[in-house]
């Protein structure tokens, strides 16, 4: 699914999503409310999340680097 080194993650997260068989009160509600297919989307999701994380890792990194220049100051 994703085509990036880093997205493992995410890919695996994005597995645990897919559609899976669901007992009745489940397939109650969900023919009630779940209006949104993910299968549809699933690679827009994908791309989403695995940028969500790459700046969320890169946020990380910024934070340290300004704990560690507090800590010379």
């Amino acid at each position: 699914m994703l085509r990036r080194p880093e997205g493992w993650a995410t890919d695996r997260k994005l597995t645990s999503f897919r559609q899976r068989p669901f007992g009745t009160p489940q397939r109650t509600i969900r023919e009630k409310f779940d209006t949104c297919r993910f299968s549809g989307h699933e690679e827009r999701v994908a791309d989403l999340l695995a940028r969500v994380v790459l700046v969320r890792v890169g946020t990380i990194g910024v934070e340290a680097e300004i704990a560690a220049a507090r800590r010379e100051a």
